[in-house]
């Protein structure tokens, strides 16, 4: 386990504040991570003439704004100021800052940006293949295992600005700041229970300068297809309707766990209304989120979330 951060004689008394912004993402407004079925919308992945071309345009509306050359060049010249003052009083984000560690990518000749999957406060994420399938392979994430032992291979989500930032400009720099100070954080955390950052674009916030658009920052990370309340409402349809004579207590000893389950307690577990193999299952998310959370605040990160 990591030894708690010292904090530099520059930096404030209170711990470093990760602001996440997404619910499966990191995010200070929440992001919803619930699955839509929207039209494919990316110029890499489609193939087009002149009759559906004003379509095209339209849907690529809906994934990014155009900023005028003189704005852009404004957002990078405030947010590189802000991210720089914060990144200044962090022991665990000093040069070499870990972010320069990650992979970059073309959005436009690189990834196939697919279906919109969440959208929040200033961030809409959208899943994401490669035109170079083989990528993949050397991603920390590329297989993901099941609760039955098996594994698979991982699904990707591109995380970027959202159309609607751009204006006021207020808006759109404070919107750059929360997301390239994410991708700090993100890129400076190596826990199994906390979200990689496997890519990021090139540039970094000259991107915004490169290119004019909102989603010109972005981030590559795992997709996450079920969270934590779509996992409380399987467990709550889960729950055996009929009420058990069994008494099932309302904690489990640290030492059930560790040694584990006597056959007794497991029969109690099996057949009452916690509901037998769901009931364990829940108890190790429980331990995941608490392994989590431990990490982040040995490293003086606060997880600030809205829900």
């Amino acid at each position: 386990m990591a030894h708690a951060t010292k904090l530099s004689s520059q930096a404030r008394d209170h711990p470093t504040i990760f602001r996440a912004t997404s619910k499966g993402t990191g995010g200070g407004d929440s992001d919803s991570i619930k699955e839509q079925q929207q039209p494919r919308n990316s110029k890499s992945n489609q193939t087009h003439d002149s009759s559906n071309s004003s379509q095209l345009k339209r849907d690529l509306i809906n994934v990014f704004a155009t900023l005028t050359p003189a704005n852009a060049r404004k957002v990078v010249k405030v947010t590189d100021r802000l991210v720089n003052a914060d990144l200044a009083q962090s022991i665990i984000l000093a040069s070499p800052r870990p972010l320069e560690k990650i992979p970059t990518f073309d959005l436009d000749t690189d990834l196939i940006r697919g279906d919109l999957v969440g959208t929040g406060g200033f961030a809409s994420i959208y899943s994401v293949d490669f035109a170079d399938p083989s990528v993949k392979s050397k991603f920390s994430t590329y297989t993901k295992g099941n609760m039955d032992g098996t594994t698979k291979e991982q699904q990707y989500v591109v995380k970027h600005l959202s159309p609607g930032v751009a204006e006021p400009l207020g808006k759109m720099c404070a919107a750059a700041l929360d997301i390239v100070l994410e991708a700090h954080f993100m890129a400076a955390m190596d826990h199994p229970n906390i979200l990689k950052l496997e890519g990021i674009s090139p540039g970094g916030m000259e991107a915004f300068c490169n290119t004019n658009r909102t989603d010109a920052f972005f981030m590559i990370l795992p997709k996450l297809t079920c969270t934590l309340p779509d996992k409380m409402k399987l467990w709550q349809e889960q729950m055996p309707k009929k009420k058990s004579h069994h008494h099932i207590p309302n904690f489990v000893d640290l030492s059930m766990l560790i040694c584990g389950f006597t056959s007794h307690q497991q029969l109690m577990l099996d057949s009452g209304p916690s509901g037998g193999k769901g009931f364990l299952e829940r108890i190790q998310v429980v331990i995941d989120l608490l392994k989590a959370l431990e990490y982040l605040h040995n490293k003086r990160v606060m997880h600030r979330g809205t829900d």
